[in-house]
């Protein structure tokens, strides 16, 4: 299970800096320093690409972060909700810069917790809203 989960992190980081691209998100190894992975978050490109996450693509109607899921899984529609808590979880751990490291250790876990959360209120929401208008 530990390799899935490796393979399944590998694949959502690969797709991350295919999203943004060699110039918008600078490289980085997870053998970095602290001090590298610091200064790696803190640069002004990591902090834009963590702000643009949530919002569409340039002349896209797709976010960001549904472009990662999707270049990671597949089709959004296909996807179960706990894959998309966690590539969530390790997307927003990988970039934000109050986490410290960009290795996924046992926070993530409280992190997909509050992903799936999310996604079921919204869920429900968008079945709420969809009654209601029909």
């Amino acid at each position: 299970m530990r390799g899935l989960r490796g393979n399944g992190t590998a694949r959502i980081k690969k797709a991350l800096f295919e999203v943004f691209g060699e110039y918008d998100l600078p490289p980085i190894s997870v053998s970095s320093t602290p001090t590298e992975i610091h200064t790696w978050k803190s640069s002004s490109e990591v902090r834009l690409a963590f702000q643009k996450l949530y919002n569409n693509m340039l002349n896209k109607n797709i976010t960001y972060l549904e472009r990662i899921v999707e270049k990671s899984w597949g089709k959004m529609r296909t996807i179960s909700q706990e894959t998309i808590a966690w590539t969530v979880a390790v997307v927003d751990g990988f970039l934000n810069p109050r986490v410290e490291g960009i290795q996924m250790s046992n926070r993530l876990k409280s992190r997909i917790r509050k992903n799936l959360v999310c996604i079921s209120v919204c869920y429900l929401y968008l079945i709420t809203l969809y009654s209601v208008q029909n």
